[in-house]
C-alpha cells in the first residue's frame, strides 16, 4: 500500500461543519462551514442539491434553529472573546436576542414554538434557563439554575426539565 502525501494547501483546503438545523419542512439544512476562513451560516436546497452562502461575517457564527419564514438563530462572539450572544438572522439583517454585557448566552433546545436558551446573565458563575417565542423573542426566566445542574432535556408538552 503506497502512502498518499497531501501538500499544505490540500490540508488548508478542508472544510469543517461546526453545526447545523433543519427547517420545519425538511427541504433546507442551514450550517456552520469554515470555508469562508472563519464560521459563517450556509444553506443546503435539498431539493435541488444547491449550497449557498446565507452570512458574510468576520467573527464565527454557528447555526441552532431555523423558522418556517426562513429566519434562523445562531451563535457569535466578538473578537474571539468567548462571550457568546444569541442572534437571530435573516438575509437582510441580525439582531441580538441577548445583548448583556460580559455574559455568555446558548442555544439550548426547541420545544414546539419555544426556543429555550441558557445564560449566566444573573450570576457570571451558573447558567439559568430561559425562554422565548418568536412572536415576542422577550426572554422569560424558566429554572434559576442556583444548585449548577447540568441542563437536560424539556418535555414536549413543556412541563417538565430534566437535571443532572
Amino acid at each position: 500500500m503506497t502512502e498518499k502525501k497531501y501538500s499544505i494547501e490540500e490540508l488548508m483546503e478542508n472544510e469543517t461543519i461546526a453545526s447545523f438545523t433543519v427547517s420545519p419542512d425538511s427541504r433546507r439544512i442551514l450550517y456552520s462551514s469554515d470555508k469562508t476562513g472563519n464560521y459563517n451560516i450556509f444553506e443546503l436546497d435539498q431539493e435541488k442539491g444547491k449550497h449557498r452562502q446565507i452570512t458574510s461575517l468576520t467573527e464565527n457564527a454557528l447555526v441552532s434553529h431555523v423558522y418556517k419564514d426562513g429566519s434562523f438563530i445562531f451563535a457569535m462572539d466578538k473578537g474571539g472573546d468567548e462571550l457568546h450572544h444569541l442572534y437571530l438572522g435573516t438575509e437582510e439583517k441580525i439582531k441580538d436576542l441577548t445583548p448583556f454585557e460580559k455574559t455568555k448566552s446558548g442555544f439550548h433546545v426547541s420545544v414546539g414554538n419555544s426556543v429555550y436558551y441558557y445564560s449566566n446573565k444573573i450570576d457570571r458563575s451558573r447558567f439559568d434557563l430561559y425562554r422565548f417565542e418568536k412572536a415576542d423573542l422577550a426572554g422569560e426566566l424558566v429554572f434559576e439554575n442556583k444548585d449548577l445542574y447540568e441542563l437536560g432535556p424539556i418535555s414536549d408538552n413543556e412541563r417538565f426539565l430534566a437535571l443532572h
